[in-house]
């Protein structure tokens, strides 16, 4: 059985320990705030900005969507479904598609032979 004065010692040395790991934590890692004037630079794979339920607004990044794309992707969702999407397509050219609350979808962009072309949709997925 371990004496008082040994348990004592075990306290102080693991409080010490940790002390001595906060402060080294904090010297080799400085904190990063998103509330600074400036960044030249934000890198990673995607953002995702989300409302105050966590349901997704805002996302950016590679390989999102609702669609297949081969680029970056910057999607706004609205309610009920509703949102916007702008990409590059399979060709590499950009392409916007907004998407209606009852699942109406209009497609503008470039197609595979370089000129400008634009669809509709009606809720049930026919073209119109």
């Amino acid at each position: 059985m371990k004496s008082y004065k040994q348990k004592l010692a075990y306290i102080a040395l693991g409080g010490v320990l940790m002390l001595m790991g906060m402060i080294a934590s904090s010297v080799l890692m400085p904190s990063l705030f998103a509330q600074r004037d400036n960044f030249e630079h934000i890198q990673c794979n995607s953002l995702r900005i989300v409302d105050n339920e966590g349901a997704p607004k805002v996302w950016i990044g590679g390989a999102l969507g609702r669609v297949s794309l081969d680029s970056g992707t910057i999607i706004v969702n609205g309610k009920d479904s509703a949102g916007v999407q702008i990409g590059c397509d399979t060709n590499g050219n950009g392409i916007v598609e907004i998407f209606g609350k009852g699942n109406g979808k209009a497609t503008i962009g470039i197609n595979e032979f370089g000129n400008g072309s634009m669809s509709t949709y009606d809720k049930n997925g026919n073209q119109q």
